[in-house]
């Protein structure tokens, strides 16, 4: 039987900061090429930590990190990384601000220029690309943002909570945008969250973490494209339940054990 060709790929990965106790511990995963893998769990559950791992932008004490089967032994070029907050520097123009993973490698051609304006317009930014962060809504921010991470063309997107700021109006739309947007490029996601019914309209397969630990995982067999009245479907609503209560009974067993 063929198996499906992956993109991230983590194997028996421990992380533990100095003396700390491990914060990722032996944590295996892979997600396929062009899948949306969603990592839920509570604060401090080691979910950051494991993006920054995946990202390269760690090294793991032990086990190993692949890329397309290449061993990650740095920050990867081929990844774009998408933070809580839009993380954009005021001083630039929008423009600037989706060029500067560009900008730090090279010198901007008018063609890089084109194609962020292009990017700009794929969500929902045409015209924006003057403007200054400061003029902008919160929503319009994160948009900028995934822009950035677009611009280079990335095989996989790391993303920290992308949307936890933003009023539900909002979240439902970059979500739809989001997946329009990985979906036609094919590009692999691991997409952390705290938001249940986030993960589940997002996901291929949502995880759970607990005390480092990938404690359960649920295959996400809703078709796609996702809509949003799928969040009112009982499948939906069962799915989300069910990893609550994974959540639920995981978090008591770890307290109990400490």
């Amino acid at each position: 039987m063929q198996t499906e060709p992956t993109f991230l790929t983590l194997l028996d990965v421990t992380y533990s900061y100095r003396t700390t106790a491990a914060v990722v511990d032996t944590v295996s995963w892979s997600i396929p090429k062009g899948a949306v893998h969603c990592l839920v769990g509570r604060s401090g559950c080691g979910k950051t930590t494991l993006l920054k791992l995946a990202a390269g932008l760690l090294l793991p004490d032990t086990g190993a990190v692949w890329h397309n089967e290449i061993p990650v032994t740095a920050p990867a070029s081929d990844v774009g990384f998408v933070f809580q907050t839009p993380c954009l520097l005021e001083w630039l123009s929008v423009l600037d601000n989706v060029l500067l993973p560009i900008s730090l490698t090279q010198s901007v051609q008018k063609a890089d220029r084109d194609k962020a304006n292009a990017v700009l317009g794929l969500v929902g930014l045409e015209g924006y690309g003057y403007r200054y962060p400061e003029q902008l809504s919160g929503g319009q921010q994160s948009r900028v943002a995934l822009a950035r991470a677009l611009i280079t063309d990335p095989a996989c997107l790391l993303m920290d909570e992308p949307f936890a700021a933003l009023d539900a109006l909002t979240r439902e739309e970059l979500q739809d945008d989001f997946l329009h947007l990985v979906h036609a490029h094919n590009t692999s996601v691991l997409f952390v969250t705290h938001d249940i019914p986030e993960a589940v309209y997002l996901g291929d397969k949502v995880a759970v973490m607990e005390g480092g630990k990938i404690v359960s995982e649920t295959p996400i067999s809703l078709n796609r494209p996702r809509r949003p009245d799928l969040k009112y479907n009982d499948q939906f609503n069962i799915l989300c339940r069910n990893i609550r209560g994974a959540m639920a009974a995981r978090h008591t067993r770890h307290r109990g054990a400490a």
